[in-house]
């Protein structure tokens, strides 16, 4: 059973901006992150998880259940959802402990069960001695925090973060994380942010959305697999009097090496950019040749494609295919 699944889901808001048939399936607790750069569906895809808004075709399941079958099913189906936004915006007259309670009215839980949710919702995000102090006096973290405990009344499946470190200044944003995935061990965690280095830290699987299409949706580590065909490596040597042409030569004529460039110069060193179809083996080849000719290997330092660069791939290659469509 899925607990939450998009089946061809597309919408086109009043502004003109469309989700175009995006499907996706969510079958265990955990950290999930969607990439967006600018507009390209971040927040659109969010306001429709959430249930916020109707869709124009395809389906929306929760725990296999349609979520706009009927208004009933959705409004019981939306208080299992919670929501966090980028913007901590809270009525600055009330507690903390009032706007917790205030939610849990709104979402009809009943007294007894309303005050056990805020008392949990308190100590999970660390805010138990926070209750009674007014919205406004919260420091920034707090507010943050606040805006978690209130999404976690009603004892939500699924939380839905927008911009999960927006507004947090470098100090304060390991406590955001380290409850971020506290949460994601609890429940499902969506998370939706223009940061692709904050979702590749964070999730176990990633979105990545584009012109309001979902152009892939898997583990992190498949995703970047996908598209890192060949291993990177900076090179440094220091030629001793050799000529820079015949190390390049060297270096080219090993089976593992793809292609091999001069990238820079630094003093009495010069860079070399190789490509590898594998990192095997490589550093002991690439030491031997350079070395029989008499150079010197200062350093072989081997990369790997960041989120970012996968994400670059996709929609260039998305914007070429809709080109060609055209």
């Amino acid at each position: 059973m899925s607990l939450l699944e998009l089946r061809s889901v597309s919408k086109t808001f009043s502004d003109g901006f469309k989700i175009d048939d995006i499907s996706f399936s969510i079958e265990e607790k955990g950290i999930y992150g969607f990439f967006a750069k600018g507009k390209e569906g971040k927040t659109a895809l969010a306001t429709l998880l959430c249930g916020a808004c109707e869709i124009d075709g395809g389906e929306m399941l929760y725990k296999d259940k349609a979520m706009h079958a009927s208004k009933k099913q959705t409004a019981k189906i939306k208080k299992k959802i919670g929501y966090v936004s980028d913007a901590c915006i809270f009525p600055c007259d009330l507690t903390l402990g009032e706007l917790l309670d205030f939610t849990g009215k709104a979402k009809k839980i009943d007294p007894d069960k309303r005050a056990r949710q805020i008392k949990e919702a308190l100590e999970l995000t660390g805010l138990s001695d926070k209750a009674e102090t007014i919205l406004a006096a919260l420091s920034t973290s707090e507010k943050k925090r606040a805006a978690y405990a209130n999404a976690l009344i009603g004892n939500p499946d699924v939380i839905i973060i927008d911009e999960p470190l927006a507004v947090i200044d470098s100090a304060q944003r390991d406590e955001i994380k380290k409850l971020i995935e506290m949460l994601g061990k609890m429940k499902v965690v969506l998370l939706f942010s223009k940061s692709s280095n904050e979702l590749e830290e964070l999730c176990s699987y990633a979105g990545v959305l584009s012109g309001g299409a979902l152009l892939a949706f898997e583990p992190i580590d498949e995703l970047l697999a996908r598209l890192n065909k060949t291993v990177s490596a900076i090179l440094r040597v220091r030629p001793k009097g050799v000529e820079l042409s015949e190390i390049v030569s060297a270096i080219d004529s090993i089976e593992q090496v793809v292609l091999v460039k001069t990238s820079g110069t630094s003093g009495a060193i010069n860079d070399l950019r190789l490509e590898c179809s594998t990192k095997e083996g490589v550093t002991s080849l690439v030491s031997e040749a350079v070395e029989s000719l008499g150079a010197e290997v200062v350093s072989l330092r081997f990369s790997t494609l960041a989120l970012s660069d996968v994400i670059d791939a996709l929609s260039a290659a998305n914007e070429q295919n809709e080109k060609e469509e055209e």
